[in-house]
């Protein structure tokens, strides 16, 4: 029944993103390999254990060349301690602020999840790609990455398949600027770390959808 619904979905046009998929009171409990899908959830609400299964999900199948876009929301219902709507905030670069354009920006991965509305933004660029699009190693290998609103003590680092290549530590200034060069093909994204909590190990603040270095 679920992948005749997907099938139907797909076939009418919907935009099919698989939400939450480890969420302890409602995990996606079908099996993603067998249904169609566009998007895939990786922070639902505060950042905690089951979305840091959802990252490294997500991370498993652009590191077995799926391109999968990845998004988050607040999925707020009511005011609990640590859910606030926009908590965390899908951020993407549209044509427009039209529907078709941001729900194509949202399909081709063209943004990033961040913590907040006033959370960490960036923009990374290789080439004349951004976000979500593609390039030929052969002809560009570097990756420029400007981030803001950052605070002191964030982290921002590049992951490939191969896991972190690169970190860059956030001193006094809320503005970073950094370029990775890719080795081989494959993908690279962005992630900020920030220590929200006394005590707490360093969660994401930001996790973007990865530029694509093909062959």
């Amino acid at each position: 029944e679920a992948a005749k619904r997907f099938a139907s979905a797909r076939e009418r046009g919907a935009l099919i993103v698989i939400d939450h998929p480890y969420d302890e009171a409602c995990p996606f409990l079908f099996d993603m390999a067998q249904l169609p899908f566009d998007c895939f959830e990786i922070w639902n609400g505060p950042m905690r254990e089951s979305n840091l299964r959802a990252v490294g999900t997500w991370h498993a199948m652009l590191a077995a060349g799926r391109k999968v876009p990845a998004v988050g929301g607040s999925d707020f219902h009511k005011s609990e301690l640590f859910l606030y709507p926009g908590g965390p905030t899908n951020c993407v670069y549209s044509n427009s602020a039209g529907e078709k354009d941001i729900l194509e920006a949202v399909r081709k991965g063209r943004g990033f999840v961040t913590c907040a509305p006033d959370g960490p933004i960036i923009e990374a660029y290789a080439g004349r790609a951004w976000l979500g699009e593609s390039v030929k190693l052969a002809e560009i290998q570097e990756m420029y990455i400007k981030a803001s609103n950052l605070v002191t003590g964030d982290t921002l680092q590049v992951l490939t398949a191969a896991g972190v290549v690169a970190k860059s530590h956030v001193g006094g200034t809320g503005d970073l600027e950094v370029s990775y060069r890719m080795q081989e093909p494959g993908f690279a994204r962005v992630e900020v770390l920030r220590y929200f909590l006394p005590g707490i190990p360093a969660l994401p603040a930001l996790v973007a959808n990865p530029i694509y270095f093909e062959s």
